[in-house]
């Protein structure tokens, strides 16, 4: 298996008659080039051979994405919009997981990723039409994520959570997403990508998009934990909250009648 740009694709050499043929996908940069070595191994056999190569694409690239950049692209309305949400819901109402704010938090997600699904898909044409309702629920799993692991991070750690969630899911989650290319990034970012939700949100989109799917069950697992680990949290200092009111208030009995 190689890798043209960020596609994934296994890339058999076929002998047709007296041309050898390798199926690949379109690299997306320049640098790219460097992933295409088998592609050079093939040329220098088929010289040898006298036989003529031919390279096919296996998944080409649509007009409105000529170099495949919706999937990063799609990354700043759904991370950072996810991200913004939930610091500034704590900002307005004082606590990051109060009574209905996961509540508000998921529907801000659902709506949310149908403005984005339609600008990017119906108004702007950057994916087929017939992308919009596979994406829409996709769209919101990766705001959700996002926006609910912040929350609780926001909760668990106080005035330190906003920095910390800033550090977590943007700079270092933005800085692994692989937009262009998993193998390209350098072994830090390579290693730690994979967690965060920012590399599985690309992969999920993209392999959405182009490759029916194929290959999105990490992503669909680490973006459901968030989701998951976040409302758990939320449960618990949800019920935390309402021990300590009732101790309060059991203590405040106790000195009126003691």
């Amino acid at each position: 298996m190689w890798e043209a740009g960020w596609h994934y694709r296994e890339s058999p050499r076929l002998a047709c008659g007296r041309h050898i043929a390798w199926r690949c996908c379109r690299a997306r940069h320049p640098i790219t080039q460097l992933t295409l070595a088998p592609v050079v191994i093939a040329r220098e056999a088929a010289a040898k051979q006298h036989t003529q190569l031919v390279v096919q694409q296996s998944h080409p690239l649509p007009p409105a994405d000529p170099v495949g950049a919706v999937a990063e692209l799609l990354l700043l309305p759904l991370l950072i919009g996810g991200y913004l949400a939930s610091v500034l819901l704590t900002k307005a109402t004082g606590i990051a997981m109060g009574p209905g704010r996961m509540a508000m938090l998921v529907g801000y997600a659902f709506v949310g990723a149908l403005l984005t699904d339609l600008l990017a898909g119906p108004l702007l044409g950057a994916y087929a039409n017939s992308h919009f309702w596979i994406l829409s629920p996709i769209f919101a799993l990766i705001t959700a994520a996002v926006a609910v692991a912040a929350a609780a991070l926001l909760r668990m750690l106080g005035v330190w959570g906003t920095l910390v969630v800033f550090v977590l899911f943007i700079i270092l989650g933005g800085s692994s997403n692989g937009g262009g290319g998993i193998p390209l990034l350098p072994p830090f970012w390579h290693a730690i990508g994979p967690y965060l939700p920012a590399q599985n949100a690309v992969v999920l989109i993209r392999n959405t998009l182009y490759f029916g799917g194929n290959g999105t069950t990490h992503a669909f697992v680490v973006l459901g934990l968030n989701l998951l680990l976040g409302i758990a949290l939320g449960s618990y200092f949800k019920r935390l909250r309402c021990v300590l009111a009732a101790n309060r208030d059991r203590r405040r009995d106790l000195n009126l009648f003691g």
